[in-house]
């Protein structure tokens, strides 16, 4: 999906969501929430960083793509946080996107641990540059 019209897509649920007095509210966070998801998981959202467990494991051979992506914020939060706001237009929708849902490799292991930690990385390996 065209990055632009992805942006429009989620500013039309929001809004058909508050046309509708939240009745479907649920639905709508959903659509949300994918669309946001879905678009964050590209390069674009990479922030270049990765563990050094996670770094070890790609010298040791592991493939990358065994590897989590992290995003230190839930696509679930995000998609609440977006139907509160009020007059959203494409700029905003993109950079509050991109703020939340920006992420970093990790191992699977880290990943659990950070999400039952609230997202403290003090209680996994330090982050390092992926490079």
């Amino acid at each position: 999906m065209n990055k632009t019209l992805r942006y429009e897509f989620i500013i039309l649920l929001i809004k058909t969501n508050k046309a509708s007095n939240n009745k479907y509210y649920k639905f709508f966070r959903r659509a949300i929430q994918v669309a946001a998801w879905d678009g964050a998981n590209t390069l674009a959202f990479f922030t270049g960083m990765i563990t050094e467990n996670a770094k070890l494991l790609l010298s040791g051979g592991l493939k990358k793509t065994k590897l989590c992506k992290e995003h230190w914020y839930g696509a679930t939060q995000l998609a609440d946080d977006l139907m509160e706001m009020d007059n959203l237009n494409v700029e905003i929708v993109k950079n509050y996107i991109y703020d939340k849902l920006s992420w970093n490799y990790t191992t699977s292991e880290e990943n659990v641990i950070l999400k039952h930690n609230n997202q403290d990385y003090s209680s996994i390996s330090n982050l390092v540059l992926f490079n």
